[in-house]
């Protein structure tokens, strides 16, 4: 999970390169780096739990999400992910 406010595209890249067949990219509006002490903490600590318990992210088990002012989860156009 990244804030927009974080190196977003540097970030990305890392996320590009890790091998593990099972990973979801989030991209978090109105965060930072310190998005554990934001107003978007709590998309932040519910879909940490969700991964940790399910291993998966709302449905996904690879892909993109992005997380809208409001907390509200949707996936990314044109992202492949897998169900």
């Amino acid at each position: 999970m990244v804030g927009e406010y974080d190196r977003l595209k540097e970030r990305h890249t890392v996320y590009e390169q890790i091998s593990s067949a099972e990973k979801v990219f989030v991209t978090v509006a109105c965060a930072s780096h310190f998005m554990v002490w934001e107003k978007q903490r709590r998309a932040l600590q519910d879909a940490s739990l969700e991964w940790l318990r399910d291993r998966r992210l709302k449905g996904l088990t690879r892909g993109e999400l992005q997380v809208d002012a409001d907390g509200k989860f949707s996936s990314v156009t044109g992202a492949r992910g897998e169900r």
